[in-house]
């Protein structure tokens, strides 16, 4: 494990090693065939470890799942806990990633009054993250039916299927007209505009990977698909699902709630 820490700004990292035994044997309890390296993929882990900590005052989770803008294969957790007294409130940013026979861990922080710096700083370490020599990770497994007798599996492509979708551009359009008074005329006391913009990004992102996933298990049950794959789009069948994917987002219902609630979250946005 190695640890450092910033004091003129309390930012700080640590960096730790799993062996992939202590990650992928929390599956042991799944009797049937199942790839479960292809189940357990960095931002399923990035999920997993959030999970594990629900019953814990960490406080609000912003973003977690896959690391937009980058290799899939890397995952993303972010969240902020209430300041301690006499502390600065403090946004936490985790990445998740793998090699043959490790998996890593990546925690850092920051104040959340240099949120801006510190999230463009994070989205440059994850973009840097390059799989090692000679190892190709398992892609990701969205959607497992619990059946065996199974064809090839779908390809879906969640990222792909939040921009191809017009609720990505609406997204958008919502979240620059929530942040735009924000901008203009900052609350007392509230995080600088830039970085506001940066954490109200993850927080509608967040929501609309929450919906990606959501399709993806309803597209799979209505097509009886055994199992979806994370991974290139090619073929007339898993075409036909993503197209499937793009259109349930596009008519989620719960998508403008979850929207809503996640730009409240940072703007106090309604």
């Amino acid at each position: 494990m190695l640890r450092a820490t910033h004091l003129p700004t309390g930012a700080g990292f640590v960096l730790r090693h799993w062996d992939k035994a202590q990650i992928l044997d929390v599956r042991k309890r799944v009797e049937r065939k199942l790839d479960v390296e292809a189940a357990m993929s960095p931002d399923r882990v990035a999920l997993l470890f959030q999970k594990s900590h629900e019953d814990e005052p960490i406080g609000e989770t912003l973003y977690v799942g896959p690391a937009d803008g980058v290799d899939p294969q890397v995952g993303r957790w972010v969240y902020r806990p209430p300041a301690a007294e006499g502390e600065p409130e403090r946004v936490w940013w985790q990445v998740f990633w793998r090699s043959a026979d490790d998996y890593h861990q990546l925690v850092a922080w920051s104040p959340a009054a240099r949120f801006a710096d510190f999230a463009q700083a994070m989205r440059a370490l994850e973009g840097s993250i390059t799989p090692a020599p000679g190892f190709t990770a398992p892609q990701t497994l969205l959607f497992d039916s619990g059946r065996d007798d199974c064809g090839p599996p779908a390809r879906a492509d969640r990222a792909l299927a939040i921009r191809d979708s017009r609720r990505f551009t609406e997204a958008r359009e919502r979240l620059r007209a929530a942040w735009t008074p924000y901008r203009d005329d900052p609350p007392a006391g509230a995080l600088d505009p830039a970085s506001a913009l940066y954490l109200a990004e993850l927080t509608t992102m967040d929501a609309l990977y929450r919906s990606a996933e959501a399709c993806v298990h309803k597209s799979a049950r209505e097509r009886r698909d055994c199992r979806v794959l994370e991974g290139p789009v090619s073929g007339a069948s898993s075409e036909a699902f993503q197209q499937g994917v793009v259109r349930c987002i596009d008519e989620d219902p719960e998508l403008d709630a979850a929207l809503d609630a996640a730009l409240a979250k940072v703007l106090g946005a309604t």
